[in-house]
């Protein structure tokens, strides 16, 4: 792990700093001889890098084959390859490019073209030999060199629409309620779970399949519920800490004596025959409050306790005193007045959003009754699958994910691999993988049985990059604590060295630095793989300022727009959205003649109404929507 600067303040030291600690990560990042994962985000280069990584690969192999570059899409497979034929061909001309980063591709494509003459390659003519693709033709490639070992037996073909195939096996597990055996025993238990609802239990199973790479070692190995108890525990018990980091200091010692007063008298309230409201009902715990209250799993009563002492049922915390807690009694009167003081500092602090999370909190504990549901579940799921598999053998075509499992156990075990993967073994020395943010548990299992037996001293590298603040996008059910874990922790076998990438190449000054300013608040504070936290890290922008180069707000509220104003009352929310959005547009050719402008939205729906504004009250301007009309 290197040292990084913590990215919390906002002077021109700090901006030195940053881009100072950014050379440094980039020069190392192309040392041919070591693994690293590298945090790169938006606008950073990581394309250049990527670049720069494989030409430096490339001037020290035997055969071009031995480096293997992995993306997610082609488009991005093509861009690599093309800059990295790119950059030869700028080598072979001689014409040294003048910028820094530039010079250092120009330099190693130079060295390259030192080796290919040695070895023979001819690169610049047999530019197929440069093995980049992407990790879906990986897998496809991987299963069919082995269709027994992978069990895929003829070639099928890959869908990326697979629900209908996925809504076929859920309908077929559905009806296998009606026959004997252990099997519709276990169906039929989880649709009486579901109130016998088959339209849920078929869309829940629907949504599973689509993500059974999440879950299907699970399902075919041995349950220990005690081993997942043991993982709740522990992330309750993370829950329960980030909890007490909110509250202000000393709030243990101040809180305990009303906290231990209301538990009381909701307890002599309960043991009395009174009716105490369900959300009041955990208080009582709080009554043998005596020693520090932990963040530990075994605590969680008492925390419930305490959240639903501090907060209304809506979330808020409590500016009334509900009866029920006795702070209106002769004894409870002089305690009162202190709390609600104390209630009042709270609202200064994150304590309500922190707290209202232990209502979410589950127990760590099964009862006999859940046991039985998870075993049911898993046996549902496994023969939902096998239906599944059985579909995609009629059809003819599978689904990444079936791919890429079948991939798998193409490779075989890590203490049993089979001839295809030992084929790989002395053929693969450095596996590069853009976009690694995305890489889901199945991909992330075929990279460690790729890379197995790899130490940090074999000469055999692993180069990963990616962006986790990107995954709360959740691209292809990516889990950003994947990332984490594997920086952490390393890839199987291989220790990895983390770096971090801060330069914004991409945006101007003003607004890199209301991202700066912003987007700490929507991310977490500290990063934790287990709860798929992620902070944020700021970047330094290299792009100087321009006319307009600012983040502006124009709301449009879902209200009806006022009589006296310019807007139709009448129009929807999206047809005066659409207008702001054009009069922005015409505001800002008028100043800027020539300027390019970008509209981004979350889905193509979202710019109907912008396209039907343009093309109904705006016919001069001219615009292109690409696969939106």
């Amino acid at each position: 792990m290197s040292s990084t600067p913590t990215g919390r303040g906002m002077g021109d030291d700090h901006a030195e700093d940053l881009l100072r600690v950014d050379t440094l990560h980039r020069a190392q990042a192309i040392d041919p001889q070591r693994s690293f994962i590298v945090e790169a985000p938006a606008g950073a280069g990581k394309t250049e890098l990527l670049t720069q990584r494989f030409l430096a690969l490339l001037a020290t192999v035997d055969d071009p084959e031995e480096i293997v570059a992995l993306t997610f899409t082609n488009k991005a497979a093509a861009e690599m390859r093309h800059r990295i034929l790119g950059s030869l061909q700028k080598a072979a001309s001689g014409q040294t490019p003048p910028e820094p980063h530039r010079r250092t591709t120009f330099d190693l494509a130079v060295q390259v073209l030192r080796r290919d003459a040695e070895r023979h390659w001819d690169l610049l003519m047999n530019g197929g030999r440069l093995q980049i693709t992407t990790l879906d033709a990986l897998c496809g490639r991987l299963a069919r060199q082995m269709p027994l070992m992978s069990r895929m037996g003829s070639a099928p073909a890959v869908t990326t629409e697979a629900d209908a195939l996925y809504a076929d096996a859920a309908l077929e597990t559905l009806e296998g309620v009606e026959a004997d055996g252990l099997q519709a025993e276990a169906i039929a238990r989880v649709l009486s779970y579901f109130d016998n609802d088959t339209g849920k239990f078929q869309t829940l199973l629907v949504a599973m399949l689509a993500r059974r790479d999440q879950w299907l070692e699970h399902s075919r190995a041995r349950v220990e519920l005690a081993s997942a108890e043991q993982a709740m525990r522990e992330l309750v018990a993370l829950e329960l800490a980030h909890v007490a980091a909110a509250m202000p200091l000393g709030w243990q010692q101040t809180l305990r004596p009303w906290a231990r007063f209301a538990g009381s008298q909701v307890a002599l309230a309960g043991s009395a025959g009174d009716e105490v409201p369900a959300d009041l009902a955990a208080i009582a715990h709080l009554e043998a409050w005596t020693d520090m209250l932990r963040p530990e799993a075994d605590a969680l009563p008492m925390w419930r306790g305490l959240s639903q002492l501090l907060l209304t049922k809506a979330g808020g915390l409590r500016s009334q005193l509900p009866p029920t807690l006795g702070f209106a009694s002769p004894q409870g009167q002089p305690l009162a007045k202190p709390f609600k003081a104390f209630l009042d500092r709270l609202k200064a602090t994150a304590a309500a959003q922190a707290l209202i999370r232990i209502r979410t909190l589950p127990d760590p504990r099964y009862t006999a009754h859940e046991q039985q549901l998870i075993i049911d579940l898993l046996t549902v799921l496994q023969v939902a699958e096998a239906h599944l598999w059985l579909g995609f053998k009629r059809a003819g075509e599978v689904d990444f994910t079936e791919m890429a499992q079948r991939a798998r156990w193409a490779l075989g075990r890590d203490d049993d691999p089979s001839e295809l993967a030992l084929k790989l073994d002395n053929r693969i020395s450095h596996l590069l993988v853009d976009e690694f943010q995305d890489t889901n548990p199945t991909q992330i299992d075929l990279l460690k049985r790729l890379s197995a037996g790899w130490t940090g001293e074999c000469g055999r590298t692993l180069f990963l990059v990616g962006d986790p603040m990107q995954s709360i996008y959740k691209f292809r059910k990516a889990d950003v604590g994947l990332f984490l874990k594997v920086r952490d922790q390393g890839l199987g076998s291989v220790p990895l060295q983390a770096l971090t990438l801060y330069r914004n190449n991409r945006s101007c000054a003003p607004v890199v630095e209301w991202v700066n300013r912003v987007f700490p608040q929507v991310f977490a504070q500290e990063n934790h793989h287990r709860r798929g936290a992620v902070r944020f890290s700021r970047a330094q922008a290299t792009q100087p300022a321009h006319p307009g180069s600012r983040v502006t707000w124009h709301p449009v509220l879902d209200e009806k727009a006022d009589a006296d104003g310019e807007d139709d009352p009448s129009s929807t929310v999206a047809e005066r959205e659409a207008q702001v959005v054009v009069d922005i547009v015409q505001a800002t050719q008028q100043a800027q003649p020539h300027a390019k402008i970008a509209i981004l939205v979350r889905a193509r729906t979202h710019l109907e109404a912008l396209v039907q504004r343009l093309r109904t009250h705006h016919p001069t301007l001219r615009y292109q929507a690409i696969d939106i009309e």
